[in-house]
């Protein structure tokens, strides 16, 4: 990071570096704790077969009570790692909709476009271009095929028809969020925030240095606390 010209630049540079605790969250600890109750071992998570395909592992366990039913659920699903897949991720609602154009539809063809349904974002439904009206294929996305392509910031796959929200642990609905310090399901105590006040007059013509950043900080704000005639 660095600015130009001779005045004085008054900025605060406020860091949070990540520092990752390998130590568990007592209060996930406790939750899976009274979920397991009752519940035998959880199998092995089933082999991911395809490459580069949307596609969920899933493991099973059973409940070995027989008067009161167990807390939580039978089975679980995951995402599949696909992260080293190159290309560009297809939605195949839009597919479907494009390869509709030459299917009759009452008595005529049209041109279609995706149409999100927002109660159920794993049905494929198209709408007609210049027309308006809308078709429901009645028919649903696989399992494991995301169903929010255009909001990066939630994963979201169909899972039995329905959008359902991943977690950052690859399960499908374990409610896990990556906390303020990037740890998945962590308590926002596992990293240090760095901040300082840079206030250094006399520049040097060209490049300054202002600081230096650790590598795996996040959260990064750099605010300029005075007027300054000075480029960040």
């Amino acid at each position: 990071m660095a600015v130009t010209y001779r005045y004085i630049l008054r900025l605060l540079v406020s860091v949070l570096v990540v520092s990752v605790d390998t130590e568990s969250n007592p209060v996930a600890a406790e939750n899976s704790a009274f979920e397991s109750r009752g519940w035998g071992l959880w199998t092995e998570w089933s082999v991911c077969l395809k490459a580069c395909e949307p596609e969920l592992s899933s493991r099973s366990r059973s409940c070995l009570t027989t008067d009161i039913p167990c807390a939580g659920f039978g089975k679980e699903y995951r995402l599949c790692d696909t992260k080293l897949c190159a290309g560009k991720v297809v939605d195949v609602r839009r597919t479907e909709c494009e390869r509709q154009v030459n299917v009759p539809f009452r008595g005529r063809r049209y041109h279609w476009s995706l149409y999100i349904i927002p109660e159920n974002e794993c049905e494929v439904a198209c709408q007609a271009v210049q027309f308006g009206f809308v078709a429901r294929l009645e028919r649903h996305l696989p399992d494991g095929v995301a169903c929010n392509t255009e909001d990066q910031a939630t994963t979201k796959v169909c899972l039995h028809a329905r959008c359902q929200v991943v977690g950052c642990d690859g399960v499908v609905g374990s409610g896990l969020r990556n906390d303020h310090c990037g740890v998945c399901g962590g308590d926002n105590e596992s990293c240090r925030v760095i901040a300082g006040i840079f206030t250094r007059s006399n520049l040097e013509h060209g490049y300054n240095q202002i600081t230096r950043i650790p590598k795996g900080a996040c959260h990064i704000n750099v605010t300029e606390l005075e007027y300054s005639r000075n480029y960040l």
